[in-house]
């Protein structure tokens, strides 16, 4: 307690007219403050507005009413770390149990000395700073927390963004990535840090890439040469010792280590099989499956139908089933209503299926615009002189 105040404290009985001898030894304390409800007045609304740092209830108050009164004290955030002390009787085993349960912190007979009375209320008060300030630093700690949080997702914004200027369509991927896996894992009824670690995985399942070349890392898979498809396999190793740098996030670089592993052992680098592969990595597996065949233009349907095949073999069945009821509760064109085309290979008519930037930052058409044949010149003038990088994402007919 600060030396500025005084402690309030609030004696709540059913005799508001008489004078206990708890009111007069506590008054005796100049540093207490005593306050008692009017007649009439409800104890938790006058608790609530005069907001005191001691609930003292005698034994004029039902006990029942006591546990009450403390249970709505204790779920208030204004007023959880106000002390609550019975003055009666100390209770039989079951009141006991009861009132430890519903917040009370002490019980005093009505007999009791004054000195240890007012000793104990003074011990109870720095309890309560104690808490006071616990409670103050609790929620320093929690802002900083999420200030730390905030910053963090920024920086992997950044850096997925910037990707995605070299290879198109990362930063898309790790969004519906993120998607997929929050669905995936709420149905494993993960949550948590574990939670928290594969959602991160997801997002930055292509990180690695940034360590190969180009040609290679633009390229589907199906269409590299098994030398490249070597160099391939090697991104999950880069983006793990880019994760891993990340303190906290040890099991997410895992998840992304493993993440070409497949369930029959068929998989890199190690080989795992079944349940041996991390659950994260698992979940990346299926994604990984998921978007090569949205690469190679295959329907809703037809990813349906790979992943049936792919389950057991390629994919952990249980994650693959999820996935197939998260494709089938979606739109199709969430998946499979848009492609990318060079700039030569646009026509009038065709409608922008996201924002048009050069490779300079500079917008040059919006989402959702009607290709027309001045639109297709301009982009052609620009891509000369300030390249489209990955070409345009337009809706197919």
């Amino acid at each position: 307690m600060t030396a500025q105040r005084k402690a309030k404290i609030i004696l709540l009985n059913n005799r508001p007219g008489d004078r206990t001898p708890i009111v007069d030894i506590l008054s005796m304390e100049e540093t207490f403050h005593i306050d008692r409800p009017g007649a009439g007045r409800g104890c938790l609304d006058f608790v609530r507005e005069t907001k005191p740092d001691m609930i003292i209830c005698d034994d004029s108050i039902p006990i029942g009413d006591v546990l009450d009164l403390c249970r709505n004290v204790r779920s208030d955030p204004e007023l959880e770390t106000v002390v609550v002390i019975l003055a009666r009787s100390f209770p039989e085993d079951e009141d006991g149990t009861q009132g430890l349960e519903a917040g009370v912190d002490d019980w005093i007979e009505m007999s009791i000395p004054p000195a240890v009375l007012i000793n104990k209320v003074k011990a109870w008060f720095r309890i309560k700073s104690l808490r006071d300030d616990s409670r103050v630093e609790c929620q320093r700690l929690q802002d900083l927390t999420d200030v730390l949080d905030r910053n963090f997702k920024e920086l992997t914004i950044i850096l997925v963004k910037t990707l995605d200027s070299r290879i198109p369509g990362v930063s898309e991927r790790a969004e519906q990535a993120k998607t997929v896996t929050e669905y995936i894992t709420t149905k494993l009824e993960m949550d948590g840090h574990e939670k928290k670690n594969i959602l991160l995985a997801a997002f930055l399942h292509e990180i690695g890439k940034i360590g190969l070349p180009e040609v290679i890392a633009c390229k589907e898979y199906s269409r590299l040469a098994m030398s490249e498809q070597t160099l391939f396999h090697q991104h999950p190793l880069i983006g793990s010792m880019v994760v891993s740098t990340i303190s906290g996030f040890e099991d997410s670089a895992n998840f992304i280590c493993h993440q070409l592993e497949n369930y029959d052992g068929s998989g890199s680098p190690d080989g795992l099989m079944g349940r041996a592969i991390p659950t994260g990595a698992r979940i990346l597996r299926a994604i990984i499956f998921q978007e090569e065949l949205g690469k190679g233009g295959c329907s809703v349907q037809e990813i349906i139908n790979q992943l049936k095949q792919a389950s057991h073999k390629v994919l952990d069945p249980v994650i693959a089933q999820h996935f197939i009821d998260y494709l089938s509760s979606r739109d199709e064109h969430l998946f499979s209503n848009t492609c990318r085309l060079g700039v030569d290979e646009l026509k009038e008519g065709m409608i922008l299926a996201e924002d048009v930037y050069s490779s300079n930052g500079i917008k040059l058409l919006p989402k959702g615009a009607r290709l027309q044949e001045w639109m297709i010149r301009v982009l052609t003038e620009r891509n000369y002189v300030d390249p489209i990088i990955g070409g345009v994402r337009v809706f197919k007919d």
